[in-house]
């Protein structure tokens, strides 16, 4: 009797520290996600508590074209928008001059400054890069079944060479348009040099607001840093001179 001899080595794991043992609930392959690989893509559920930060969506969450403050004419007309909003709102309270402020600059912004479109990552992926992904996924598709043939092979390697074509050439027009930062650093244009450098290699990450009470315990609630903050300047300003 033959004796068919097979080997198996497993080449897909998942890292982690010690301190997040426990956060890792499951880990699998999935088979079917085409990552042009010898490796398949590893799925793991992981559970993690997650921080308290202050999130902003929508219109409200883009910054002010501050730039255009550097026209006079747009300087003066900030300037005189946001004076008229103020004389015409007049509040004692200290909460509720606070709320007149802010909104005083966000209409003022609104109105005069605009806010700064959202910038879209990876301009270079249109819709000839998304049909080209999707060819080359359904050949793979098919010819992870049992039953595929040599054929099968040739096209989904066919459609993998077309999808790396196009990607390269949409990169390289990418690229080419990153020139501009190029041209901003030349130019001494540094604060629209760093804006577009950053958000070149890497995406926005939230700030977490916190502080620590006289104990050195973190706080994040919004009730207890209002309530620390109070604390620290009625104890800063609050002091009784010494004779």
């Amino acid at each position: 009797m033959d004796i068919i001899k097979a080997s198996f080595n497993q080449i897909d794991h998942l890292l982690r520290d010690a301190r997040h043992v426990s956060n890792v609930m499951d880990v699998w392959t999935f088979r079917g996600a085409n990552i042009d690989s010898d490796h398949y893509l590893l799925i793991s559920k992981i559970r993690s508590r997650i921080s308290n930060a202050r999130k902003t969506y929508g219109y409200d969450a883009r910054k002010f074209n501050s730039e255009k403050l550097k026209s006079p004419e747009t300087s003066s007309a900030y300037r005189e928008e946001l004076n008229e909003y103020l004389a015409s709102h007049v509040d004692n309270d200290i909460n509720e001059a606070w709320t007149l402020l802010k909104n005083a600059i966000m209409q003022t912004g609104n109105t005069i400054l605009n806010r700064i479109e959202r910038v879209t990552y990876k301009d270079w992926f249109d819709a000839e890069c998304e049909q080209a992904a999707i060819s080359k996924n359904k050949a793979y598709k098919r010819m992870q079944q049992r039953n595929h043939t040599q054929k099968a092979v040739e096209k989904y390697r066919t459609a993998r060479n077309k999808e790396k074509r196009v990607h390269k050439q949409k990169k390289k027009i990418f690229i080419e348009h990153g020139l501009e930062v190029e041209h901003l650093g030349s130019n001494n244009e540094s604060k629209s040099f760093y804006q577009k450098l950053n958000k070149s290699r890497k995406e926005f990450q939230p700030r977490t607001i916190l502080c620590r009470d006289k104990e050195g315990m973190l706080l994040s609630e919004e009730n207890d840093l209002l309530r620390r903050w109070a604390e620290h300047y009625d104890e800063l300003l609050n002091i009784e001179s010494l004779n």
